[in-house]
């Protein structure tokens, strides 16, 4: 413990005392004097320690590291909704693009699963059920829909030409009865009628092409409106045991008189097992007579066709012709025999029978009677 030094107030010796002295009384060992030492002093309460202030920045960091994850957390929610939109807008675009909008559905309903591990539930929950039963309801309703549109447009359709009908024809509905009209008092007497002139029977021209030609057949065409007239012996030409082909002339007549005249060819091979060298793929059919006319019939893509049959194969044509070209045909009938061929990628050469050349003449004989009727 340090000494307390103080002089005497009496004599001013200095002198020393401990500290636990001090409040006490002494004599002056120099003078002999009374001496008050005096109290000690309260020693001063601790300074409190000061609080550094927390950095700003930290709570910046703890305020935007809540903000991502709370961003985080509504991420998947609005990728799900944004990708289940984008789906429904393709789906109504076009039920065709499925490669688009079946993924998108995909990645909504797997974005609502992690919504809800997120603890997103409500909004998890409608976007899961949305993404199961929407799609399909669309899938339904749009064809529905756009079939009940058609046909609303159609109906309404209809209903205006109906309407432009009765106009023209002076019964609009919509438009007031006409006012009755008074027949004026005829002051002369009626002259007697005279009959009407007959008017003369309609040529069926159906008929006036079968008079005269034998071995024929009839079929009628609703839809197209036509009457086609055509050998009924469909004889070919056997080229080998499994090898025929076909030329035969046939006349159609439609509704409103017009007249057309085609030639129906075909090259069958009947062998179940064929191979590519088999075809012709002909692109002509050349008529050759014994006088050395030729006759060219060029066939057009249009006109051509190809089947495959469990016996085998065939490939057809069917030829309009016009009245130049019927007329060459006729006048290279008159001399056979006939040679034909079928020209394309290969080539079939056969001669025409005298049931076909008779065939023909009696189709070319008849449709000259009845252009002559026109």
């Amino acid at each position: 413990m340090a000494d307390f030094k103080f002089n005497c107030p009496h004599c001013g010796q200095s002198l020393e005392a401990p500290e636990n002295m001090l409040g006490d009384t002494i004599d002056c060992p120099s003078c002999g004097g009374k001496i008050e030492l005096p109290n000690p002093e309260p020693a001063p309460p601790p300074r409190p320690r000061p609080q550094r202030p927390r950095p700003q920045h930290t709570q910046q960091h703890t305020q935007q590291k809540q903000t991502v994850e709370t961003n985080v957390k509504q991420g998947a929610l609005i990728g799900g909704a944004v990708c289940f939109v984008l789906g429904v807008v393709m789906m109504c675009v076009s039920l065709w693009t499925v490669i688009v909008y079946a993924p998108l559905f995909l990645a909504a309903f797997v974005l609502s699963i992690v919504a809800m591990a997120q603890k997103r539930i409500a909004g998890g929950v409608i976007l899961l059920v949305m993404t199961v039963l929407l799609p399909p309801i669309l899938a339904i309703g749009i064809p529905a829909f756009k079939s009940a549109r058609s046909i609303a447009q159609q109906t309404a359709t209809g209903v205006r030409s109906s309407t432009t009908v009765d106009r023209r024809s002076g019964n609009d509905p919509t438009s007031p009865p006409p006012l009755p009209t008074v027949a004026p008092i005829a002051r002369t007497p009626p002259k007697p009628e005279s009959p009407a002139p007959r008017s003369p029977t309609p040529v069926d021209p159906v008929q006036v092409l079968r008079q005269g030609i034998s071995g024929t057949k009839t079929s009628y065409d609703k839809f197209k409106g036509m009457s086609w007239v055509e050998p009924v012996q469909e004889t070919d030409i056997k080229v080998s045991s499994h090898v025929s082909l076909a030329f035969r002339p046939y006349i159609g007549v439609s509704d409103k008189k017009a007249v057309v005249f085609r030639v129906y060819t075909h090259y069958i091979d009947r062998r179940s097992e064929y191979h590519d060298t088999d075809w012709i793929f002909y692109e002509s059919v050349i008529l050759l007579n014994a006088n050395g006319d030729k006759f060219t019939l060029a066939i057009d893509y249009g006109d051509r066709d190809s089947d495959v049959e469990d016996w085998g194969l065939m490939e057809h044509a069917d030829i309009p012709l016009k009245p130049e070209a019927v007329e060459r045909l006729s006048a290279l009938m008159k001399s056979p025999p006939v040679d034909v061929r079928f020209s394309g990628k290969s080539v079939v050469d056969a001669k025409l029978s005298d049931e076909q050349i008779q065939a023909a003449q009696s189709i070319i004989a008849g449709w000259r009677r009845l252009t002559a009727t026109e």
